[in-house]
């Protein structure tokens, strides 16, 4: 009797809260659901974006990476800071070709001879990528992710034996 009491409770508090939230919920029209109106884009003039000096005002260089690379070459270019004499013979060999075809920098294309390393330099990498092999055998590298190294290297060997 004691349980069948409890459960009679139990059952008319369900019903009370049942009929609480029934009676506290009323319909919502559907127009409030709706996401508020985004004004209307402005047109501006494409000039008006454009920045009010030419010079770009200074930027922290990022950490790494190519762009760190060129925007040191343009700072130090800018500063006419010193550079060693294979840089300065670089720049000059791209300079002259400038002046004779009459180009901009931009539009003029670098030799990839210049790009590519030769003498001690390629003897250096190529002792780094055997290095790179070595540890990569060790820990039972693939062939397919060995093939890269071994493409490198021997395509420095030749670099390394040519005069510079």
């Amino acid at each position: 009797m004691l349980i069948s009491r409890r459960l009679l409770d139990v059952a008319h508090r369900v019903d009370g809260l049942r009929a609480e939230a029934e009676s506290a919920e009323q319909p919502v029209p559907i127009e409030s659901l709706a996401y508020d109106a985004e004004p209307e884009p402005q047109v501006v003039p494409i000039e008006s974006l454009a920045p009010d000096s030419v010079a770009l005002p200074a930027q922290p260089a990022p950490k790494g990476g190519l762009e760190a690379s060129f925007r040191t070459l343009d700072r130090l270019q800018r500063e006419r800071a010193p550079t060693t004499a294979a840089f300065r013979r670089v720049i000059d060999d791209t300079g002259s070709q400038q002046t004779v075809q009459g180009a901009t920098p931009e539009a003029t294309p670098v030799p990839i001879k210049a790009l590519c390393y030769q003498g001690h330099a390629a003897l250096e990498r190529a002792n780094v990528v055997r290095e790179q092999i070595t540890a990569a055998l060790a820990r039972d590298a693939s062939f397919t992710s060995l093939q890269p190294l071994l493409q490198e290297l021997l395509d420095l060997v030749p670099l390394a034996l040519a005069e510079t």
